[in-house]
């Protein structure tokens, strides 16, 4: 993390003050002691500060404060909130944040961590059929990370089955063109967007349309169970 001792380092053209840096020095060292409690009380006293306000390191210690704090079963249970929160401030901070690059320098895990967190609460609610939650909850972490492809899988087959079939398309489709570039033989790919598009497909009687949906499926993850039951119905 960033050293108070940079104390004349402009922000967003604005040169914090003395007491702004007092605060952010006091958050700094609640951090390393772990003390993530009185990280959260300092960052919000912290928003009182004109300056202070308008720095990104403000949120993403608060949302990380929130994070930590979440590991423990006791007090998530008395602030069930905390994981939302989190992912709220960890996206104020990346709005003040230029090209992420205070995000991408100091709070990358921090990122990922919260978005794990979060994918874990969309799970939740996906399973339990409350899908247009889901939805809400999977376009947040695509707001933290617009290519995490879990999140864009999962956010396009919660509005498919919240019946809200265009936009689940669509990110179906996305998913598909990305798969068809990657390059990397190691890179996430799922069959679930060949799967719905090759019954989609077979059930409009659109055979030869199933038909390439399934070679592209096949080209992309191999043999599947899935794609051969589509193949064999429509080359019947």
């Amino acid at each position: 993390m960033r050293s108070v001792i940079k104390a004349f380092a402009v922000f967003g053209g604005l040169l914090l003050s003395l007491t702004s840096l007092a605060q952010m020095g006091k958050i700094e060292i609640a951090v390393e002691d772990g003390n993530f409690k009185r990280v959260e009380k300092l960052c919000l006293d912290g928003m009182e500060d004109k300056a202070l306000k308008k720095d990104p390191y403000l949120y993403y210690y608060l949302a990380q404060a929130y994070s930590e704090l979440s590991d423990d079963e006791l007090y998530l249970t008395k602030n069930p909130e905390a994981i939302k929160l989190a992912v709220k401030y960890l996206i104020k901070g990346i709005k003040k944040d230029e090209d992420r690059a205070t995000l991408n320098s100091d709070f990358e895990d921090v990122k990922l961590k919260i978005i794990e967190k979060q994918l874990t609460a969309a799970e939740v609610q996906y399973n339990i059929n409350k899908m247009s939650k889901a939805v809400k909850l999977y376009n947040q972490v695509l707001t933290i990370d617009s290519t995490h492809r879990k999140a864009y899988l999962m956010s396009g087959k919660s509005a498919i089955a919240a019946t809200d079939s265009s936009i689940g398309e669509a990110k179906y489709k996305q998913l598909i063109s990305w798969y068809n570039a990657d390059e990397d033989k190691d890179a996430e790919q799922d069959v679930e967007p060949f799967v719905y598009f090759a019954n989609k497909y077979w059930g409009q009687g659109k055979y030869d349309s199933a038909k390439a949906i399934i070679s592209n499926g096949r080209t992309i993850v191999g043999n599947d169970a899935k794609l051969n039951y589509y193949h064999k119905n429509v080359t019947l």
